[in-house]
């Protein structure tokens, strides 16, 4: 870049996560080879949800659909914009000019790079430069939606489906009928799903084995909320190939770790993400088909705190920062150990557009991180046993439990 060595963003603590409500904190660092004329050095703060009509690069394309949640601007040095006076002139040598931006406090959606369209958060530093191109530097960063699954009983109780299904002739073949019982409904990235089932086989047909699939489930809105896009995605699989034939199955307490994900997301008007675990029976024979249940499943930004928790332990990794809202005297989870971050299990996606020439960003690809719990308790058949008959069920509840 001539006279500029380096121009980029950094981070305080290298912290690039964060909760709504959260400060931002950091620096724009530059070195200068030799004399540099500018107006001005600005950072600005960027926030939009953005929805395309087709798949792919999106960096040359124009959004179909857009929702704008910051859009600020600081001067770090030198003249405003439209200021007049002279412009100042930097001699070589390194500099530091630290900012600082406040989170907006109302509950942000979760940064995503989907299939049709993104949520993107972050940080543009710029050298203005008189009668020549500006240097630019992008940095993105991630915003966690705050979805807190404790705070509804609902999604800590036992969530139990049942299906039936008549193969060939009833007068000659029974029912296949079928049910699936999970822990709960919601979860965080890092915890496991504990799945039961039960398969009563009277049929003809025969069982060739299990199939448990986690999917999430985009919903895209374009103009307007005139047309959607509804995009779903196996997200991970855990195959019982054991359970075959005839006759009865049990399946008690499966493990299905779930991977770094976005938490379930609503408050976006252009995409939305729900998740839902579908449990399918592979069957063969006579006028055959596959049966297939499903249940919701919300993914959380905070993991599920037991009832009683234990006396508190060290984390294994820096405590996640919870959002305010809270006052100091007032702990939502006394002794709980917060979980760390990890890189989305989709992976990066390119992050520069039209507006960033002659950037001089640190890399061209960005990968959101989501809260993860490390070290998950899976619990036992016994203590679900406990939980179950300590928790309280709806009055107007039919189903009887799982056969154990």
């Amino acid at each position: 870049m001539g006279k500029v060595d380096y121009f980029h963003v950094v981070f305080q603590d290298g912290k690039t996560t964060f909760f709504p409500g959260e400060v931002l904190n950091g620096t724009v660092n530059l070195k200068v080879n030799s004399e540099l004329k500018l107006r001005g050095i600005r950072i600005e703060f960027h926030g939009v949800a953005n929805v395309f009509l087709s798949a792919g690069d999106q960096r040359r394309k124009k959004p179909a659909n857009s929702e704008v949640y910051i859009d600020l601007v600081a001067t770090l040095y030198g003249k405003v914009p439209d200021q007049a006076g002279e412009n100042p002139v930097l001699a070589p040598g390194e500099y530091s000019f630290p900012f600082q931006f406040h989170t907006p406090g109302q509950n942000l959606p979760t940064s995503v790079e989907g299939k049709y369209g993104h949520v993107r958060y972050w940080l543009k530093a710029s050298i203005d430069r008189p009668w020549r191109f500006d240097i630019t530097s992008k940095s993105v960063f991630t915003i966690i939606e705050y979805v807190d699954i404790n705070r509804d009983p609902e999604l800590l109780r036992p969530c139990q489906v049942e299906k039936e299904e008549q193969y060939g002739f009833a007068c000659f073949s029974g029912p296949l009928s079928v049910t699936v019982q999970t822990d709960r409904k919601g979860f965080c990235p890092g915890e496991s799903i504990a799945v039961s089932a039960f398969i009563n086989n009277q049929s003809s047909c025969k069982v060739n084995g299990v199939e448990i699939t986690l999917v999430q489930i985009s919903v895209y809105t374009i103009k307007a909320g005139k047309r959607n896009k509804r995009f779903l995605e196996d997200v991970a699989t855990v195959k019982r190939d054991e359970i075959r034939g005839s006759g009865d199955h049990h399946m008690e307490m499966v493990p299905f770790p779930i991977p770094s994900l976005p938490p379930t997301m609503i408050s976006c008007s252009c995409i939305k993400i729900t998740y839902e675990l579908k449990f399918t029976v592979y069957v063969s024979g006579f006028s055959a088909k596959d049966l297939i249940l499903t249940i919701p499943i919300t993914i959380g930004s905070v993991p599920y705190q037991p009832p009683h928790q234990p006396s508190a332990v060290q984390p294994s990794a820096p405590p996640l920062t919870p959002p305010p809202g809270y006052s100091e005297d007032f702990q939502p989870y006394p002794g709980a150990v917060l979980p760390s971050y990890a890189e989305c299990v989709y992976g990066g996606a390119a992050i520069g557009d039209e507006n960033d020439a002659g950037e001089m960003s640190s890399g061209s690809t960005f990968t959101p991180m989501y809260p993860f719990v490390s070290h998950y308790q899976f619990p036992s058949s016994a203590s679900q046993d406990t939980a179950a008959a300590l928790e309280p069920q709806p009055s107007n509840s039919s189903k009887p439990p799982l056969p154990s």
